[in-house]
C-alpha cells in the first residue's frame, strides 16, 4: 500500500487581529508578500472575505481567521508557511492558535474491501465493544489518537473511506489519515514565536509521513 498526500494547510486563527479590510490586495502587495502577477484574475476581495488564488496556493482571509492551501501538496516547494510568516510579521499578528493540517490516503487495490484491510490493521479483540458488538464481515474500523509533539497537540482520526483518485475515474475504498497539529501561541505580542513556529512546518510534515509510512 502506498500512502498519498490529498491536503497540506494551514490554519491561523486570531479574533482581534486578523480583519480581511486591512490585509487586502494592497496590503498583500506593499509589504512584497505577493507580485501582481501570482495573484490570478478570479481572486475575490471584500470586507467580509478575501479569496487570493495563485497558481501553487490558495489563502482565504475572512474575520479572525487565516487559511493558506497548497494546490500541489505532494511537494513543499511552494513554501506555504513563508508566505503566511511575511503576513504575520506584517500585520503584527500574535496571540493565536495555529493549525497544521495534512490529510493522507492510502487507496485499496482492486478487491481489497475497506472492511477486510481495517480490520486487519485496526480491529482489537480485546476491547469488549468491538469483540461483541463490531465483528461481523461488514463491519469497518478506524481508530483516533493524539499525543503531544513538539509545541503542539497533534489529533489523528483514520477511518475507511471511498473517495476519488486523482485522475481516476469513480470512487474507490480508501484509508483516510487526518492530521491536525494544535498549536496555542497565546502570550501578548509573540509574533517572533510564531514566525519561528512556521519555520519549522515541514518538521510536522515530516512526523505525519513517518507515522503514516508504518502502513505502506
Amino acid at each position: 500500500m502506498t500512502a498519498t498526500i490529498i491536503e497540506r494547510n494551514i490554519n491561523l486563527v486570531a479574533p482581534t487581529i486578523i480583519n480581511p479590510k486591512l490585509l487586502d490586495k494592497y496590503f498583500l502587495l506593499k509589504n512584497e508578500i505577493l507580485v501582481e502577477s501570482q495573484i490570478l484574475p478570479d481572486s475575490q476581495f471584500n470586507e467580509f472575505l478575501n479569496n487570493i488564488n495563485s497558481q501553487k496556493f490558495n489563502i482565504i482571509i475572512h474575520l479572525g481567521r487565516i487559511i493558506i492551501v497548497s494546490k500541489h501538496p505532494e511537494t513543499t516547494e511552494d513554501k506555504i508557511n513563508e508566505i503566511l510568516a511575511k503576513i504575520v510579521n506584517s500585520a503584527k499578528i500574535s496571540n493565536s492558535v495555529l493549525g497544521f493540517n495534512f490529510d493522507w490516503k492510502i487507496f485499496l487495490g482492486d478487491g481489497e474491501t475497506a472492511e477486510k484491510i481495517s480490520k486487519v490493521l485496526f480491529y482489537n479483540d480485546k476491547n469488549p465493544v468491538l469483540a461483541k458488538y463490531f465483528n461481523s464481515d461488514d463491519d469497518a474500523f478506524g481508530f483516533y489518537a493524539s499525543k503531544n509533539f513538539k509545541k503542539s497537540r497533534l489529533k489523528l482520526d483514520v477511518k475507511p473511506v471511498n473517495t476519488q483518485k486523482l485522475g481516476q475515474p469513480g470512487s474507490r475504498p480508501a484509508l483516510q489519515f487526518r492530521f491536525n497539529f494544535q498549536i496555542t501561541l497565546n502570550n501578548i505580542n509573540n509574533t517572533s514565536e510564531i514566525i519561528q513556529t512556521l519555520q519549522e512546518f515541514d518538521e510536522y510534515f515530516n512526523e505525519s509521513k513517518n507515522i503514516i509510512s508504518i502502513y505502506e
